[in-house]
């Protein structure tokens, strides 16, 4: 995703990891704007960005960017809720739309129907 790295739960972005210029360079928590301030208590380090101010972001070059981006993982992957962005209606409107796994099985990664599909490996998902 633009060059970065992303980390989902439960197919929801929660962080973003960039190393490009800044202000890409750092952590971007991907939450709600209701969640801004009470990270922010939490964790000082971390500011709206500066570009993308829906999401909070903790630049590379502050001093206590590898202990305060620590414990953002460990938040994160104990699945505490105001790390998530919530889809927008826009976005989950567009994710129902999003083929699922079985209609990748029966129509293969180009949309071209295949009668019977053995177990091999199809766009990266294992078929049974």
């Amino acid at each position: 995703m633009f060059g970065g790295k992303a980390a989902y739960l439960d197919g929801k972005l929660m962080l973003y990891f960039s190393a490009k210029e800044e202000p890409w360079r750092g952590l971007l928590v991907c939450t709600d704007r209701a969640h801004h301030e009470s990270l922010r208590a939490e964790f000082s380090a971390i500011a709206p960005h500066p570009i993308l101010p829906k999401w909070l972001y903790l630049p590379e070059s502050d001093d206590r960017f590898e202990r305060v981006a620590e414990l953002i993982v460990t938040l994160a992957r104990a699945g505490i809720r105001a790390l998530v962005s919530a889809p927008t209606a826009k976005n989950a409107r567009s994710r129902a739309a999003i083929v699922s796994y079985e209609q990748r099985l029966q129509y293969g990664p180009h949309g071209i129907r295949h009668e019977s599909r053995g177990p091999f490996r199809l766009g990266g998902f294992r078929a049974a």
